[in-house]
């Protein structure tokens, strides 16, 4: 018979290799070699209770003092949200705060909540306020609210729209439709870009009036690979090492950390179970993956996961190694504030779309020669708008109302 195709498969499985799984009744802890394992990672490495939980805060501390970006006796603005990642990160700190050897915390940590779940009810937002507010004072942690909406509105108001007590936060039925006021149309993926840029914004702005010169956010493993594939969609590659990397330095005042990148949400989500930690958590809903760019790569890289394990970290680490374009200067984008790359000596691929686009809205004049035509379009054309911003910025600046937002 024909055996056309056969190294074909031959090559698919020595580089596509199946899921193992490890039989846990004739197995040990990879580390202790005692004791009998209660976890396995990545389908393949079993360990018992202690090795892992010390392993986990191991593998926190280890990021933190690879980076040293927050000093002795300096606050740190800790983004605080709902779920697994970021009651683990406050157990981390927690512990860290509490201990008496040289490795203990000396930063000093405060919460930000940023209330921005416009789409359900008043009551269910008050809710999630509430056991927020809770979990702070389990905790012992100093915690400040503020409504995204409001911010989004109106972000010269920002010293009263922050908030001590949750009860204080501004909420309104009407959120959903002032949201979409602001927006002209966008589809799902611009609107979800647009909200993260103004999240990113109230971020930064509420650390420097905290007098905070770094903020510590709780994004996973999952968080950073999907959104280094969605920034390669929207033409974010450039900004792919301040939005994915481990530190997120585009302001030249307030530095962004993600102390929990290393993680998975398996080991999270075991860490919490282990101490006894019950996260905030309220019915979601149903997410459609193929609505938005940013759901689709959050489906897809959960996906490989599954059947490849080393996903996840595979896409992290080659993110690492894109380094910032050399060709950078003082001019930042009016929306996500990332440095805006010099001017080539050659036409970037980013003006070409831009010019390309501009030449075909544009009016031909027939009563000149095609010399004179040519000519007069390179001099009509303007690059002041295009320099603003960023070549993903440029796109979903037209959905705003305000322009410079």
């Amino acid at each position: 018979m024909c055996n056309v195709g056969d190294d074909v498969e031959e090559e698919k499985a020595k580089f596509m290799q199946a899921r193992t799984t490890v039989n846990l009744k004739n197995s040990v802890c990879v580390k202790c070699r005692t004791a009998k394992p209660q976890v396995v990672l990545q389908n393949q490495y079993p360990y018992c209770k202690d090795c892992f939980l010390s392993a986990t805060v191991h593998k926190f501390k280890a990021l933190l003092g690879k980076n040293r970006i927050a000093h002795p006796n300096e606050k740190v603005l800790i983004y605080h949200k709902t779920g697994h990642a970021s009651t683990a990160l406050l157990h981390f700190l927690r512990t860290g705060l509490d201990l008496t050897t040289p490795k203990k915390i000396r930063f000093e940590p405060i919460l930000l909540f940023v209330e921005g779940d416009f789409k359900l009810s008043v009551q269910q937002r008050r809710l999630i306020l509430q056991q927020v507010s809770e979990e702070a004072q389990r905790f012992g942690f100093r915690i400040n609210y503020v409504c995204l909406t409001q911010y989004i509105l109106d972000s010269t108001q920002l010293s009263s729209l922050i908030c001590d007590k949750f009860d204080d936060v501004l909420i309104k039925e009407n959120d959903a439709a002032s949201i979409a006021g602001i927006m002209k149309k966008p589809n799902v993926t611009t609107q979800t870009e647009i909200i993260k840029l103004y999240e990113q914004r109230l971020l930064v702005d509420v650390a420097k009036f905290l007098n905070c010169k770094c903020i510590f956010t709780p994004d996973l493993g999952i968080d950073i690979a999907s959104q280094l594939l969605t920034n390669v969609c929207l033409g974010r590659g450039e900004h792919i090492v301040f939005d994915t990397g481990t530190v997120d330095s585009r302001d030249s005042e307030v530095t962004i950390l993600k102390p929990l990148r290393n993680f998975t949400i398996k080991e999270i989500a075991l860490y919490n179970f282990f101490n006894g930690l019950e996260p905030v958590r309220f019915l979601a809903e149903n997410v459609n993956p193929y609505k938005s760019i940013q759901n689709l790569m959050q489906k897809f890289v959960s996906d490989l996961q599954e059947n490849y394990p080393a996903t996840i970290s595979t896409i992290v680490r080659t993110g690492d190694k894109l380094g910032v374009n050399k060709n950078v200067g003082e001019a930042k984008c009016l929306l996500c504030k990332a440095p805006l790359g010099t001017k080539p000596d050659t036409l970037s691929s980013s003006e070409a779309t831009n010019f390309s686009h501009w030449v075909s809205t544009q009016t031909p004049n027939c009563g000149v020669s095609v010399r004179d035509r040519s000519k007069h379009i390179l001099e009509a054309f303007n690059n002041a708008d295009y320099g603003k911003y960023c070549f993903s910025c440029n796109q979903i600046q037209p959905f705003l109302c305000l322009r410079e937002v």
